[in-house]
This record gives C-alpha cells, sequence and structure tokens, in this order.
C-alpha cells in the first residue's frame, strides 16, 4: 500500500514538472521597450525653436510597433506609426505637434504611447510625458529695435511671468562681445550695462539667449533678436601685452644686435592699422615702422579683451631710419592704431639701449693651457 501511494505521488510530481517545464520552454518573452528621449515640452509655432519633439526607443528584437499621441484627457490626438516594423535597436520618430486632421494642438500635457508586438503576438506598451508650451519665455526690452549702439548701452530682457528663466546671454555683435546676467534688477528683468567700444561696426543683429526650465525640469534656450547698429565713436584703446613694460635693446659688440620684441594689445570694434615711432631723449624720431614692415606683426582688427593673446609686435634692432647704431640711452616707443573712422589711440613704452658687457673673463686667459 505504501508503496503504491508513493507512487502515485512521484507520478504526480512528475507530470507536474514535465507539465510546467514545457510551458517555461514554449512561453515567450515580452519585447522589451525602452524609451530613450527625455520628458520635456517643445513648442510647434513655426518659429524655427524646438518646433518638434523627437521620440528616441529601444527595441530589444523586431517588433510590430505602435505610437500614439494622447492628450490630459487620454483622448487620441495623433497616430505616429500603426503596426509599422522596426528591426531591433534604437529607432527614432517625430511629432510635430499636430493632430490627425493636420492641425496644430493646443498648449497642454501630452502622452507618447509606444506598444510593441512581436512574432509570437505579445504585446508590451510604454509611455513618456511630454507638453506643448508656445509661450516665449522673455521680451527683448532694450535696445529698440534699429537702434544705433555706441558707448554703453543698456540691454534688457522681461521674463515672462510663470516660466522658469534662469538666465540670459546677451550677444552677436562680434568677438569679445558676450554678457551673461542670471539675476534680476530691482524692476523684475535681466538688466546689463554693456561697453560696446570694442564690438564690430559690422554686426547687424543683437542676440539674447533667454534659458529657462521647463515644467519637467529640463533645459531650453530660447533667441530673440533685434537689428542693431554699432557706431565707432571711440579712438581704439592701446596697451602693453602680458607685462612687456620697459624694455632693453641690448647690442652686444658693434656688429652684433640682440633685437627687442614689444607686444601689444588694442580694443576697437573696426578694422585697424598700426605704426611705431621711437623717439630720443629729445623727441626727435629716430626711426618708424609702419604695417607691413618685414620688423612688426599685425592683426587687422583688434582681439579685443583676451588676456592671453596679443594683436602686434614690433622688433627693436637699436638702429635707427639710417641704418646706423642708435648710442646708448633711453627711447620712447610709441605705438598708434587708427581705426576705420580714423580715431586714433596711442600708448608709450620705454626703451633702453644698452651696449655695455654685463662682465669680462679675466680668468683663464685666452689659449691658457695649463
Amino acid at each position: 500500500m505504501t508503496n503504491s501511494r508513493t507512487l502515485k505521488i512521484v507520478s504526480l510530481v512528475l507530470a507536474t514538472v514535465v507539465f510546467f517545464g514545457f510551458g517555461v520552454s514554449i512561453a515567450a518573452a515580452q519585447p522589451q521597450i525602452w524609451i530613450t528621449s527625455s520628458a520635456r515640452s517643445f513648442s510647434p509655432n513655426g518659429d524655427g525653436q524646438e518646433d518638434t519633439y523627437g521620440l528616441e526607443f529601444w527595441l530589444n528584437e523586431s517588433a510590430n510597433v505602435t505610437v500614439v499621441v494622447l492628450n490630459g484627457d487620454d483622448e487620441l490626438v495623433r497616430t505616429l506609426a500603426s503596426g509599422q516594423s522596426f528591426a531591433a535597436g534604437t529607432r527614432s520618430l517625430e511629432w510635430d505637434g499636430r493632430d490627425d486632421t493636420g492641425a496644430i494642438s493646443p498648449d497642454g500635457a501630452y502622452r507618447l504611447e509606444v506598444s510593441a508586438v512581436a512574432a509570437d503576438g505579445i504585446p508590451s506598451t510604454t509611455s513618456l510625458n511630454v507638453a506643448i508650451d508656445t509661450r516665449a519665455p522673455g521680451v527683448l526690452i532694450a535696445p529698440e529695435p534699429e537702434a544705433v549702439l555706441s558707448g554703453v548701452v543698456d540691454l534688457q530682457v522681461a521674463p515672462t511671468m510663470g516660466m522658469d528663466v534662469y538666465g540670459v546671454n546677451f550677444d552677436g555683435l562680434g568677438w569679445g562681445c558676450s554678457w551673461w546676467v542670471d539675476q534680476l534688477d530691482a524692476d523684475g528683468v535681466f538688466a546689463v550695462s554693456a561697453d560696446v567700444t570694442a564690438c564690430s561696426v559690422d554686426a547687424r543683429y543683437l542676440a539674447a539667449t533667454v534659458y529657462w526650465h521647463d515644467e519637467f525640469g529640463s533645459s531650453h534656450g530660447y533667441q530673440i533678436s533685434s537689428p542693431v547698429t554699432v557706431s565707432d565713436v571711440t579712438a581704439p584703446v592701446v596697451s602693453i601685452w602680458a607685462g612687456y613694460g620697459n624694455r632693453v635693446v641690448t647690442l652686444s659688440a658693434a656688429d652684433t644686435i640682440s633685437e627687442g620684441w614689444v607686444y601689444f594689445r588694442c580694443v576697437d570694434g573696426s578694422p585697424v592699422t598700426w605704426s611705431w615711432e621711437l623717439r630720443d631723449a629729445d623727441g626727435v624720431v629716430v626711426r618708424t615702422y609702419a604695417a607691413g614692415d618685414h620688423d612688426t606683426y599685425q592683426r587687422g582688427v583688434c582681439e579685443n579683451r583676451n588676456y592671453y593673446s596679443y594683436d602686434a609686435y614690433v622688433s627693436l634692432d637699436g638702429m635707427d631710419d639710417a641704418g646706423n647704431l642708435l648710442p646708448d640711452g633711453s627711447y620712447s616707443l610709441t605705438a598708434t592704431v587708427t581705426d576705420a573712422a580714423g580715431l586714433a589711440g596711442t600708448t608709450d613704452v620705454d626703451i633702453r639701449v644698452d651696449t655695455r658687457a654685463p662682465g669680462v673673463l679675466i680668468a683663464p686667459e685666452p689659449d691658457d693651457r695649463s
């Protein structure tokens, strides 16, 4: 009796194991979908900035995919794909904000739902929240369109109420002309007093990029531009570059010249030309240098505000314009920068010519072989 009962129990266990074993072997897993794009808002208003939303998703196997857009009431707005075959890997679709009739959907919350069906017919579904927000995050209130800018000017952007604007970058006026503002002033605007002296006279637009966070915490940059003109009413500012102050041109022998290099920087917004004059202690010009001479170098425009770069240099060889060696003494080198408007800026640097040998070798004597 005991053996019979044991046999029945063993048979039942084996049948169960076999049954469930076959069940495991023939059951297929659902296709796996991961949406790799982030939740964010976009603005399908035709202004060329974030007009579409790019949906990216990853499939672990080939599947027929359906992607739909649902509104806040779970109503169907748009079908982006219906049973479309996609191979395994990262795939993408784009929503332009329109519904199935071709009309632009209103601002609000939406959900992108992605469903995948593998060959065995088992579906898998995931979704992502997005939003349409066509509001501009800010308005450029200064300067006015077609303004002529010179000297120090006020740049202002008023943020849109209810939007999380965290900063504005003003630029577009040429190299070195960029201003970042991340604090509101007493009037509730992002404002900066900007010196446009160094800005390019060729600039035609001021750009203001407004940075903000949407409801999902995603960051956006929205650009506003306004036509302006930069007026060159200020003479170039000239300075010695990177600590090059007093220079010494040393003539170690009557026929041997050790050149002295003097580097300069300038600030201006238009093309410039350089020239130099070397004067003796009595103010008499003993040597002139012009742009294009073999011992000079100049940029056609000022680099502007870049501490690690120079705009021009001159090589002093200790000779006058007639090719004669200059006598020892103090001199002054004047650098002149003239811009396209004919305005000139200058700076002076002290130069000293000293042909004395700093020392004499007194031992051993020449040809001493001891």
